[in-house]
This record gives structure tokens, C-alpha cells and sequence, in this order.
């Protein structure tokens, strides 16, 4: 059973969640599903559905069947690691995954999973990605997974594109997941030249009607064929689409 399909604020969604609040924040628990089982969690880094298997179920199940051995993945709002860690074992050895993350709460979970787990093919990368270099403001929400670039940011972070990205490292990504709270057609923007000449596969969330209309906008204008990820209309993923006859 779902226990996350129960509203939390219910009396049942109670009922269901007490032996959580029984775990030590901190503490190690292994992840019970996806290619990343037997994988570390702390707990208290992230919501419990991440090590418990029902967060974005469709969406990693597709994520698992599209990363293959030895690809490279760039995890563009990485958070605390949840899809760094599943990434890292898709890929294996001879892959790599470069984590991007600005939020120093994030980046210490972030980089403990690694630790925890001793993810030798990652690479963590802390700054923000957009469609500009330079610095941005920063929301760093209570709630450290909604944490997005906002003009009323709390915090300041340095801000890069992947097209910058891409340049300066010279590594080629093969997938790339995007979640960054509202931002992702600025990545998708500041992402011009990696789409044309990289053609990666690329998961996006949206969270919103206009930035799920922006980020269709480049993809398509990209030439890229874009669908939903288990009916979820804020949830895409984008193949390139070939030249060829």
C-alpha cells in the first residue's frame, strides 16, 4: 500500500505515517525500491517516499529504462540526491553524473549520500543553473525541496547555463533531468546549444501553464518530440527528434 496516496492531514494519513516519526533524523535506511535498492538514505534529508519507493514512480521507472551504462547524466536541481544516487548506479563505472545543487542544506545532504554510499562516478557542481552566468537571489523554502530562483530570494547563489557548463568541462551529456521549481524553461533557454548539438534526452517538470508552454516552445523549436511521463501533464520527457530521412 501507498501510504502517500492518504492525504497527511487526515486522520488515517496520521494513523499511516507513525512509524516514521519513530526513525532518528540522521540515520541511515536503505532504499527499498528502484535499481538504487539497498542504496543509503539519511533519513531527515528528504521525504520518506524517496527511500520507501513511491515518489515519481512512473517517472523513474521510465528514467531507469532510458539511462544506460556508461552514459553521462546531469541532474539540474538535485536537491538532496534522490535521483543522483539512482542515476549513479544506471550509469556504473564507466558513466558519471554531475549533480547540480545551490542550496547549502541541500549540498550537505547531497554530498553525505554520496559519502554514505561511496559514489565514485559523481560529480557535485553548486550553483544554480539558468539562462544567464553570474549570481541570483535564491528562495531557500522551508521546505528545502521547493526552493527556486526568485527576485525575493533569500539567499544568494552563483547562477550558470549548461551551454557554459558543456563549454568549460567538455563533458556530453547523454540525459538530463530538470526540476527546479518554475525555472525550467530558463535552463531549457540557457540550454540552446547543448540540445542542437549534444541531443540529449531530457526529463523536465513544469510547474506551471506557462512555463510547461515555454518549455515546449524550445523543445519543439529544438526539434525535439515531447510526451508526458505516466499521465502526469507537468511531467515530460523530450527525445531528439533526427535529421535524417
Amino acid at each position: 500500500m501507498n501510504i502517500f496516496s492518504v492525504k497527511a492531514d487526515t486522520p488515517v494519513g496520521k494513523f499511516l505515517r507513525l512509524p516514521l516519526k519513530i526513525i532518528p533524523k540522521g540515520s541511515s535506511v536503505p532504499i527499498l525500491f528502484t535499481r538504487a535498492r539497498g542504496k543509503k538514505w539519511i533519513a531527515g534529508s528528504g521525504p520518506h517516499s524517496c527511500w520507501l519507493g513511491f515518489n515519481e514512480i512512473g517517472k523513474r521507472k521510465l528514467f531507469t529504462k532510458t539511462v544506460k551504462p556508461g552514459q553521462v547524466v546531469f541532474d539540474i536541481g538535485a536537491n538532496v540526491g534522490s535521483y543522483t544516487i539512482l542515476g549513479s548506479v544506471l550509469v556504473g563505472e564507466k558513466g558519471k553524473v554531475i549533480a547540480f545543487e545551490p542550496v547549502p542544506e541541500n549540498i550537505k545532504f547531497l554530498k553525505g549520500h554520496i559519502e554514505l554510499n561511496k559514489l565514485m562516478n559523481v560529480e557535485v557542481v553548486e550553483t544554480a543553473v539558468t539562462d544567464y552566468c553570474g549570481t541570483a537571489k535564491f528562495n531557500a523554502a522551508a521546505d528545502r525541496v521547493l526552493g527556486s530562483i526568485s527576485e525575493n530570494g533569500n539567499i544568494t547563489v552563483t547562477a550558470t547555463t549548461l551551454d557554459k557548463i558543456v563549454q568549460e568541462k567538455g563533458v556530453l551529456p547523454d540525459c538530463i533531468k530538470i526540476d527546479v521549481e518554475g525555472g525550467e524553461a530558463a535552463v531549457l533557454e540557457g540550454a540552446r546549444r547543448v540540445l542542437r548539438e549534444c541531443r540529449p534526452i531530457v526529463f523536465v517538470a513544469t510547474h506551471s501553464q506557462d512555463v510547461h508552454r515555454k518549455c515546449l516552445e524550445i523543445l519543439n523549436s529544438e526539434k525535439y518530440s515531447v510526451g508526458t511521463i505516466a499521465n502526469q501533464k507537468d511531467e515530460l520527457i523530450a527525445l531528439p527528434v533526427s535529421d535524417k530521412p
